[in-house]
């Protein structure tokens, strides 16, 4: 015992900020404030991110653009140059490494066009300009195939495929109808492998098994709510986010629905929490993990980071304060959020890049090893004392959470190999909660039974 605080008096350690413990706040160093930005993380050092510049209804449209890389892990961020654009929509970046990337523009004098860049943003070419009506992303799948997805015209969605790296690009007429009434909101697809999938403005789901060839569509699973948002996980699961919104323009309620069958049913696995609106999932490559940016109707623009280690029937609550938005990950590790920007608060040109220790055990998902943790007494009234001994010294994370996924209490401890620490539940309702242990290298959750 006498080990056990000494340890504690030494590397103890409680953060008041969450923030500074999930995500780290970078400056995308454009040259004039710009919000709304949208990420692509390529690889562990290198990704590009786009913002613009908003008026007073908080939209871009018509305004400036600007566009930034990081070649360092998101240590640091520079502005590239932009193309001579006048007025029209920056719809999506796309990029293979620091030097290759490719933007889809709408410029309303000149049509939809597609650039290209391989000077890391110095020059960027037109490589395109037959997309005749909306212009959503590209993708390259290699240095010779992609696809560019435009939105219906009278033969459905405008959909071209190359493969010779861009040079030639031919129209793919073998794809399931869709009237001009339907559309994408911007880049949101997912590619894994040779598959690739995009949602539509009806809630439709258009997959591709063979790089955009040939198509099938999903039907939305929901009426009453407005499909906007999907990811897809390495097993081929499609999540869909469903927004009700009220007469003001703001989300009154949201709706996540998960088919694990192409569509052929739909499983509704909505976190129930009425104030809950959730603004973006990534399913974390190589992990079975979900992250999602939620926020409450209470507190709108700040976002609650939530994981999920179980497709998304339960959620475990581990920031409540960040002003995060759209999520991109790259790996457990690598992974990117921008800021959505309200019009009652913003911080421009803010990049947060997800800090990974102790997290990473969570994202992973894998058991600790070599790690004693117990919980006395447990069922409890009272107070309980949960302790730690471990074979070397970690940073590790405790939670407590609501089975809700409602984060009660969080306490970091650095560069330990035992501890306790003990929780008051003395006003917590009775019921169920669950203490999850984590550091870099796994987690171990076990559940409090709080009685009366």
């Amino acid at each position: 015992m006498k080990n056990i605080i000494t340890i504690l008096c030494i590397c103890l350690i409680f953060s008041t900020s969450i923030v500074a413990q999930v995500w780290d706040t970078q400056s995308a160093n454009f040259p004039i404030p710009l919000s709304g930005l949208s990420i692509v993380a390529v690889d562990e050092l290198v990704a590009w991110t786009t913002g613009y510049e908003q008026d007073s209804n908080y939209y871009g449209t018509d305004l400036n653009y600007g566009i930034s890389k990081t070649i360092d892990g998101g240590e640091s961020w520079q502005a590239v140059p932009t193309p001579a654009w006048e007025q029209g929509y920056l719809s999506s970046i796309y990029a293979k490494n620091g030097e290759e990337a490719w933007l889809t523009y709408v410029d309303y004098t000149n049509g939809n066009l597609v650039y290209k860049t391989i000077d890391g943003g110095e020059n960027w070419e037109i490589v395109f300009d037959g997309v005749g009506v909306f212009i959503n992303f590209i993708y390259m799948w290699d240095e010779n195939e992609g696809i560019i997805l435009g939105d219906p015209d009278s033969l459905g969605f405008e959909i071209y495929t190359t493969t010779d790296g861009g040079n030639n690009w031919t129209r793919n007429l073998n794809v399931p109808f869709a009237p001009q009434d339907e559309g994408v909101y911007g880049d949101n697809y997912k590619v894994i492998g040779d598959q690739i999938w995009f949602a539509t403005s009806s809630g439709r789901i258009f997959h591709s098994a063979d790089r955009g060839n040939a198509w099938e569509v999903w039907d939305q699973p929901a009426t009453d709510f407005y499909p906007w948002l999907m990811d897809v996980n390495d097993a081929g699961d499609t999540y869909l986010i469903c927004s009700e919104y009220d007469s003001t323009g703001f989300v009154s309620a949201h709706q996540l629905f998960r088919t694990r069958n192409n569509g052929q049913s739909w499983d509704d696995v909505t976190m129930n929490e009425n104030n809950i609106h959730l603004n973006d999932i990534e399913a974390i490559p190589g992990s079975g993990v979900l992250v999602g940016a939620f926020e409450k109707s209470d507190n709108l623009g700040v976002m609650y980071t939530r994981i999920s280690n179980d497709d998304g029937e339960t959620w475990i609550e581990v920031d409540t304060q960040s002003l995060i938005s759209y999520l991109d990950f790259y790996s457990t590790e690598v992974g990117y959020a921008s800021e959505r920007r309200y019009y009652f608060h913003s911080h421009p040109s803010i990049v947060n890049r997800y800090i990974g220790s102790p997290l990473t055990g969570l994202l992973r998902n894998t058991p600790l090893l070599n790690v004693k943790f117990g919980i006395s007494p447990n069922p409890t009234s009272d107070k309980v004392t949960i302790t730690l001994t471990s074979d070397e010294n970690e940073n590790y994370w405790i939670l407590l959470n609501a089975m809700s996924g409602n984060l009660i209490e969080k306490i970091t401890f650095s560069n330990a190999s035992a501890f306790n620490h003990t929780i008051d539940m003395r006003e917590l309702p009775s019921g169920m909660y669950s203490v999850t242990i984590a550091n870099s290298k796994g987690v171990k959750t076990q559940i409090i039974t709080k009685s009366n």
